[in-house]
């Protein structure tokens, strides 16, 4: 683990190639992980896939979000074990950047043309 005094050296390290070479110089093998931050969205339509491409552009389009900024999206509960009839359901948000995270709680977000709420996972 590396703590940092200053944002601009933990943005500095986050580049793949100066860390490499910053872990080459003091002689330690590892990795850099990036932070991840879990927001949840409640009563996502059902008919939202986060496995479809064409959903996830349409999001990231929508929402006006990088699509690298999303690191997984899934159902809090496997759509295959809701009921037939059920159609909302609640969504797990997966992204690298806390800006990003904090937007979505904020503002919310557009599936299937519709604004869900937004919160963190506790």
């Amino acid at each position: 683990m590396v703590e940092t005094t200053t944002d601009e050296v933990a943005t500095w390290l986050k580049n793949e190639g100066n860390l490499k070479n910053f872990l080459t110089r003091i002689e330690i093998q590892g990795d850099l992980k990036p932070r991840l931050y879990n927001v949840i969205a409640s009563f996502v339509p059902t008919t939202f896939n986060p496995d479809d491409e064409r959903h996830l552009s349409e999001f990231f389009e929508t929402n006006e979000i990088d699509n690298d900024s999303i690191v997984k999206m899934h159902w809090a509960k496997p759509i295959e074990r809701c009921q037939k009839d059920q159609v909302s359901a609640h969504l797990i948000i997966t992204t690298n950047k806390a800006e990003i995270a904090n937007e979505l709680i904020l503002k919310g977000a557009f599936f299937c043309n519709d604004r869900e709420t937004i919160e963190k996972c506790k």
